[in-house]
């Protein structure tokens, strides 16, 4: 497993300055509140594409990974075949629905909420080939799609628009379409060349479908929250017409996100890992997995996030600018903090979906869910960022410690550092 968290990890390692220097690019070529709703209609982005791309690739990496390991090729061309035409159609539908939304009530704001819906079938089919590289056991190449195409098409995009057209959010969600767009082609055809069996259009039976369709509303549900839990904040902020908050939130967010980003490096090479453990019923196999996964990635994320305590102000200020500090260390304080602790919980909510628990994984993230939601919602109107911040924090921990619960129950242990 160090060999997969170490190839993966230097694709973080090189993608996260990538896409930290975008986000600095952008944040310095716009004004504060033109920055806040380039961030504003990203999240939008991010929440409508839930019920497209929700839950796809945990779906699909565990259908791959176990078709493969029983060589039952024809389910694992049927898997990859569904989820394309499932995101195809429910991309049209989400169109409709999201149209008919602007058309009622946002017409003011249309032609940003237009772009963030033509991102949406992009990120449908980005997922479809994340979950199949995963699933095939290459999850270095199926992170690389995202963190290492889409900043430099990003840089280029930015570059272009910045020498074409004036500072202004709808140019930088142009170049940011363009990138998802090329990312979406060239992943998929990554996916069919790197594919162990020729990929083939291959139409599964109802059986099968409904199965899938059970497993993906669970799945979807679940990546859903947790794509909640991160853009809520946001939402909240934009709709309350604070774009200048929204701007700080989203520069605490980007430095915050280095001392959880080697959880992520982790979960992308340890869910085949528990598909295989609990198949084969070795628990022994799946505490130590626990154990190893979350004592790894905080050796990593502690130091990383002493760093940012000590010099955040001044990293702040070099790279995004004086504009920043004042309203964006704060928030990056108490986010470095719920980030900590969240790593230090491992992956409980990993090891209930990968275990056939998914229902589990779903109370724990609606019940940390609706804690966040409490207190940001109760704290942003006043607080502004630094009230949004807290809510994340307090959230990120409930939905830890209720899936860890809930992984004790299930699995016979409590994940995380010190797994029992």
């Amino acid at each position: 497993m160090f060999r997969s968290f170490l190839s993966v990890s230097i694709v973080y390692v090189v993608g996260v300055p990538l896409t930290l220097i975008v986000n600095i690019i952008l944040a310095r070529w716009l004004s504060v509140e033109q920055f806040g709703l380039y961030s504003f209609t990203i999240a939008i982005a991010t929440f409508i594409a839930i019920p497209v791309s929700g839950g796809l690739p945990m779906l699909l990496t565990r259908e791959v990974s176990g078709s493969l390991q029983s060589y039952d090729t024809p389910t694992y061309q049927r898997a990859v075949s569904a989820a394309i035409i499932w995101v195809m159609s429910s991309s049209l539908l989400v169109l409709i629905a999201v149209s008919t939304f602007i058309w009622l009530f946002e017409s003011e704001r249309a032609g940003l909420f237009f772009m963030a819906l033509a991102m949406v079938p992009a990120i449908g089919l980005i997922s479809v080939s994340e979950g199949t590289l995963k699933g095939l056991g290459r999850p270095a190449i199926a992170e690389a799609s995202r963190q290492l195409l889409v900043p430099p098409i990003m840089l280029i995009g930015v570059f272009v628009v910045s020498r074409a057209a004036t500072p202004a959010a709808g140019n930088a969600l142009m170049a940011n379409l363009v990138a998802y767009a090329f990312v979406a082609f060239a992943a998929l055809t990554l996916t069919y060349v790197l594919s162990p069996v020729r990929l083939q259009p291959a139409l599964a039976d109802k059986t099968r479908l409904l199965q899938w369709g059970s497993a993906l509303l669970s799945f979807a549900l679940i990546s859903g929250i947790a794509t909640l839990s991160t853009q809520f904040a946001t939402l909240i902020l934009g709709l309350l017409g604070q774009q200048d908050q929204v701007a700080y939130l989203r520069v605490a967010e980007r430095g915050a996100q280095l001392v959880g980003f080697p959880l992520m490096f982790i979960n992308a090479v340890l869910g085949p890992k528990v598909v295989a453990a609990h198949r084969n019923g070795d628990s022994k196999a799946l505490l130590a997995l626990s154990r190893q996964a979350a004592r790894i990635t905080l050796i990593v994320s502690a130091p990383l996030g002493l760093v940012l305590f000590i010099f955040g102000r001044q990293l702040i200020g070099i790279t995004f600018g004086e504009n920043y500090v004042s309203g964006s260390y704060a928030p990056l304080v108490i986010l470095i903090v719920g980030q900590v602790v969240s790593v230090s919980f491992g992956s409980p909510g990993l090891f209930l979906m990968m275990s056939g628990f998914e229902r589990s994984s779903i109370y724990a993230q609606v019940g940390g869910l609706s804690i966040m939601v409490a207190f940001v919602i109760a704290l942003s109107s006043v607080l502004g960022a630094y009230g949004a911040s807290i809510g994340v924090a307090l959230g990120l921990f409930a939905i830890n410690f209720l899936a860890s619960l809930a992984t004790l129950r299930k699995l016979g242990f409590f994940p995380g550092v010190v797994s029992m």
